[in-house]
């Protein structure tokens, strides 16, 4: 995937935002907390989109939420 690309995908994830916070703040987490979650879920999901043997299997929207709800579970 380009540059361009990755950046649409990014974009249109951000749009999920609120889904996203919605569902972290449903298992207890805190706004601010679930907003630092997401930023991080974005860099993971961005970091292996650069891998060349990443194959993503899954729509992007639930691969990030996956990446969210690890780690709002790895820092509760």
């Amino acid at each position: 995937m380009d540059h361009k690309s990755r950046r649409k995908e990014l974009m249109r994830l951000y749009k999920k935002w609120p889904d996203i916070k919605r569902y972290l703040r449903s298992k207890g987490c805190l706004p601010s907390d679930a907003e630092d979650i997401f930023q991080e879920a974005l860099i993971i999901y961005s970091r292996k989109q650069k891998e060349k043997d990443f194959q993503l299997t899954d729509e992007p929207f639930h691969f990030v939420k996956g990446i969210c709800k690890f780690l709002w579970y790895n820092q509760s």
